[in-house]
């Protein structure tokens, strides 16, 4: 019998240690501008409205809105015991997007525009940002 490979799991680095740090302690952290209030989502150096680098961490409300989604009926690897299984990009409250699972749904219940809270996924060591149907 062949074993599937394991599901790949964040390797933070010091600019994603404070999201992946919040994820393991069930807080949806997102980076804020310091000098023009945007919200900012994937971890960078500078924000992507104004360009400044006074970025701190903040913690997001962690809900959202579906802005579209995908349904993944055959899939690959360590992933095929879970198909089907829905991919999402949730637009969070506070203005970024992500990509993410939508998890512990019934597939006819998705769709755009439907809200969304985070929730967090273990997956070894790491915990992973999710996103449930509210």
């Amino acid at each position: 019998m062949t074993s599937l490979p394991q599901k790949p799991v964040p390797m933070p680095t010091p600019d994603t240690k404070e999201f992946w740090d919040g994820c393991s302690q069930g807080i949806l952290r997102i980076q804020k501008c310091e000098d023009c209030s945007s919200h900012v989502f994937f971890p960078t150096l500078v924000c992507q409205e104004c360009h400044s680098d006074r970025l701190t961490w903040v913690s997001s409300s962690g809900l959202g809105e579906i802005k579209t989604f995908t349904v993944v009926r055959r899939a690959v690897g360590a992933f095929a015991p879970d198909a089907p299984y829905t991919i999402a990009i949730v637009a969070l409250d506070e203005g970024p997007q992500l990509m993410t699972y939508i998890v512990d749904h019934k597939e006819s219940d998705v769709a755009i525009g439907k809200r969304v809270a985070v929730a967090f996924e273990r997956r070894m060591d790491s915990y992973l940002p999710v996103f449930k149907l509210v």
